[in-house]
């Protein structure tokens, strides 16, 4: 390979490319490791363990750079991995609303308690910054802004609620009884 090609190929490579790492599901021993290189299309390698499948990408990413530099083809740049932390979000009035109330029951701000929430959903606490398998809401990664408190007042809330269920539920089945009974 030409040395002015080379020094391309390995500046290329020096950039920070955004590299995804998952578990392939199969039975038994066809479970593995795939990597991708998220910003070049088809390169990905797999291995049997998440070390021998980032090793395995380097090589993958050089043979993919190599074969778009001989075929004279753009070599995608990494994407910006900065992101500001900002978002403007459109969103029904109604959710608004309803996020709204919930902020104010929980004592948070609006923006407190979406945060909270979207980053429960995605596991983002306890994975490092990556979604688990299957994204559920999971309490202990709100942050304590966001816990639950119980007041005397929620307490008594609950309790008359309960209550009011209690009373509701006997009145369904005293109607369906008189109605049974009329038939």
């Amino acid at each position: 390979m030409a040395t002015a090609v080379r020094r391309a190929l390995d500046d290329y490579l020096a950039l920070p490319y955004r590299i995804s790492l998952s578990r392939e599901h199969g039975e038994g021993e066809q479970a593995g490791w795939l990597a991708q290189v998220e910003e070049l299309p088809g390169c990905a390698a797999r291995g049997d363990s998440p070390e021998r499948a980032a090793r395995a990408i380097r090589t993958a990413m050089r043979d993919w750079m190599e074969e778009a530099l001989s075929e004279g083809k753009p070599i995608p740049e990494p994407r910006a991995a900065a992101h500001s932390g900002r978002l403007l979000l459109r969103m029904p009035q109604t959710l608004h609303a309803e996020l709204a109330r919930r902020a104010d029951q929980e004592g948070v701000s609006l923006n407190q308690l979406i945060v909270g929430t979207l980053a429960a959903a995605m596991g983002w606490r306890q994975n490092g910054g990556r979604a688990p398998e299957a994204p559920e809401l999971n309490r202990e990664l709100l942050p304590p802004s966001l816990e639950p408190r119980r007041t005397p007042l929620s307490t008594a809330a609950l309790v008359l609620n309960m209550v009011v269920v209690a009373i509701a539920g006997g009145v369904a089945i005293a109607l369906l009884i008189a109605a049974w009974g009329r038939w």
